[in-house]
């Protein structure tokens, strides 16, 4: 919940008019899961948000999403899954970050389950650009 806050805050500071209407809003979710505990997060993670953000995709919301887990385990405290979202627009950012207190507020046991298995959580909102080749 404080992240989708922060999140919110972020966002609502960060100027509209900076962002190109034809450039999605990228946002990136690292999770650091219990010790242990990584399949069975994964397990609920994928019963539960993904299909959230699935559903937005096919409603138009979302453009593209992307799941990342290290492929070794460094045991040096590294995150356990990385979640790439990128928004149609900066207002389906917007709404979607105002939406987590509702969300939380009829989570399923499951999304509790889930939550209760993150020992830490970051969430940026990122600005990604392509480079340009020389001349």
């Amino acid at each position: 919940m404080k992240h989708a806050t922060f999140l919110l805050c972020v966002a609502l500071l960060w100027p509209a008019s900076s962002i190109a209407q034809d450039t999605p809003v990228v946002v990136e979710k690292t999770f650091w899961v219990k010790a242990g505990k990584e399949r069975q997060f994964g397990a609920l993670f994928q019963k539960t948000e993904l299909q959230r953000l699935l559903r937005e995709r096919q409603a138009g919301r979302v453009r593209w999403l992307r799941l990342a887990e290290p492929a070794l385990a460094g045991g040096n405290g590294g995150w356990d899954l990385r979640l790439t979202v990128a928004w149609s627009s900066y207002e389906d950012m917007l709404k979607d970050a105002a939406g987590a207190a509702e969300r939380q507020s009829r989570a399923s046991i499951e999304d509790m389950l889930r939550a209760d298995l993150v020992e830490e959580q970051s969430e940026v909102l990122i600005r990604e650009t392509v480079p340009q080749q020389p001349g």
